[in-house]
């Protein structure tokens, strides 16, 4: 059944910003909503899509993606006006991925580690301290910060030559990788033709006892299509020995790791292929495992990073669900549908926001019960059909008694919306 649109003026209304561009559909939904202010970002081509994944704050600007001089770019907005107030291109190479998805902020620094190169950039002046590409080898992107320096894996496969498949941190210094120790990989049966050798999907250090552990999730290579083995492992690294080598996540049925693991207390939470698992990082014990095998539905990749917001795990699925679980157990507390794969999510005020890829629009989900607040599309649409919302958003917190904001991009514009509560 199609739905009404209603166009409403209401005024003083408590949850939101409401004027008379403001469409809400019969279901409560908010589908049109006025933004606080829009900046173009771009030369008048279309920028790529997903420069940025994450939300990068500093001295009251907001970092976005855009397109300057028919080249990539990342720009430095206000974030009370959306004017510029910096433009960086200066990628170290113009090939692979140029995905900033897990930036680090130290001080007045932004180093971005990816798969193919690592930059530090002065978030005050916008000059890059340092930039290096690795030359054909890559090192996955899912980094941790820890005692001001970057840890990080690498990936095996056909490029990565002499490099050994491990544990890595970055000098901070030069950005240069340097190498800590291997993990096992097995390879048993593994299939030739995805000239796949297995990698190192995350590495988490932690303190406990007074030692430095560091938990490591592998991912073994395929043995049947695309599909991959999870395990983990745990060495402490002050006593410079292994407490275990290997413990598997998930079999030969499911996929790598999909976004950036969670941590909670001793636990870490992982997404790969259609499920999600919980295991004690002291023992690579499994707590519980997901499947999300909901009636009918087929659960594929787990595509966005989960979240840890108000007591809860979100985690978002490309069988058309957004699922609210109980971080305790696993199970499902709520699910709600959405459209494909999505952006990393953000949460202010118990409300989680993402744009989903299928149809474009930014949502705004109620996190304790899954209601949808937000189905807004793209301004942008009108102009071009590709100027949806970018799988972007950038989270501005409360300021001065007022509300948040919530930054997204089209390729052409950025704007800005004041948050729903």
């Amino acid at each position: 059944m199609n739905k009404f649109i209603v166009l409403i003026a209401i005024f003083g209304f408590s949850n939101f910003q409401c004027n008379k561009d403001t469409a809400i559909d019969v279901s409560g939904t908010i589908i049109k909503l006025s933004p606080l202010w829009s900046s173009s970002t771009t030369d008048g081509n279309i920028a790529e899509s997903g420069l940025i994944g994450t939300t990068v704050l500093f001295n009251n600007g907001i970092l976005v993606g855009g397109r300057q001089n028919s080249s990539n770019a990342l720009l430095m907005l206000d974030a009370n006006s959306g004017s510029k107030k910096w433009t960086w291109q200066d990628y170290p190479t113009t090939t692979g991925f140029r995905l900033f998805d897990f930036p680090v902020i130290s001080g007045n620094n932004l180093i971005c580690h990816e798969l193919y190169f690592n930059v530090n950039i002065d978030l005050g002046t916008s000059k890059t301290i340092w930039k290096n590409a690795f030359n054909g080898y890559s090192y996955d992107p899912l980094n941790n910060f820890f005692n001001g320096t970057i840890y990080c894996g690498n990936r095996g496969n056909n490029n990565n030559g002499n490099k050994p498949v491990g544990a890595y941190k970055l000098d901070m210094q030069t950005g240069t990788p340097q190498f800590i120790l291997p993990v096992k990989i097995d390879t048993t049966n593994a299939l030739a033709s995805t000239g796949y050798s297995g990698d190192v999907s995350c590495v988490y250090p932690f303190i406990y006892n007074s030692d430095t552990l560091i938990s490591i999730v592998v991912t073994d290579p395929p043995i049947t299509g695309y599909r991959f083995r999870l395990t983990t492992c745990l060495y402490n690294l002050s006593k410079k020995q292994w407490v275990f080598e290997r413990s598997p996540l998930f079999d030969a049925n499911n996929g790598g790791v999909a976004g950036k693991p969670i941590v909670f207390g001793n636990n870490m939470y992982v997404c790969s292929g259609g499920k999600s698992v919980c295991f004690n990082m002291l023992t690579g014990d499994k707590r519980w495992v997901n499947n999300f095998t909901d009636g009918s539905e087929v659960s594929s990749f787990l595509t966005s990073s989960p979240l840890l917001a108000d007591g809860k795990i979100f985690v978002q699925n490309e069988n058309l669900y957004l699922y609210c679980l109980d971080p305790n157990t696993g199970a499902t507390i709520w699910r709600q549908g959405i459209f494909g794969t999505c952006s990393q999510m953000a949460y202010l005020n118990g409300v989680v926001y993402f744009v989903c890829g299928g149809d474009g629009k930014l949502y705004a989900i109620d996190a304790a019960n899954g209601n949808k607040l937000w189905a807004i599309p793209s301004p942008d649409v009108k102009i071009s059909s590709q100027a949806s919302f970018d799988r972007y958003v950038g989270l501005v917190p409360p300021q001065n008694g007022q509300k948040g904001k919530i930054v997204v991009t089209t390729g052409l514009n950025a704007y800005c919306y004041e948050a729903y509560k």
